[in-house]
């Protein structure tokens, strides 16, 4: 897929759908930095969640262009008041994608 279809996928209003950001109840788009992982165009955002009765979650998602007309999509939370050990899950899920191997 060419480069510019990718980062059209990925502007502001379509991570907001891929998402489910719900900015009407307080979720956000904090930070949207395209990069490059293993040779392919892809996006790390980070963005925050607010369920009713619920902390603020913050999460981290990737997503990374496969060249074939889609991409991977991975995400995982790293940030939630409450949540012991979260900070060292954090710290392994970045890790793991930075490993990550393509066929």
């Amino acid at each position: 897929m060419p480069c510019y279809l990718f980062e059209r996928r990925c502007q502001c209003a379509a991570l907001i759908y891929i998402l489910v950001l719900r900015e009407g109840q307080g979720d956000k788009l904090i930070e949207r930095t395209p990069l490059e992982i293993k040779g392919r165009n892809a996006l790390k955002v980070t963005y925050s969640t607010i369920s009713i009765g619920e902390p603020e979650e913050i999460h981290r998602a990737y997503l990374i262009d496969d060249g074939e007309g889609r991409f991977y999509f991975i995400k995982f939370i790293i940030e939630k008041k409450g949540l012991d050990g979260l900070s060292t899950f954090a710290s392994e899920a970045e890790e793991a994608v930075k490993s990550i191997t393509f066929n």
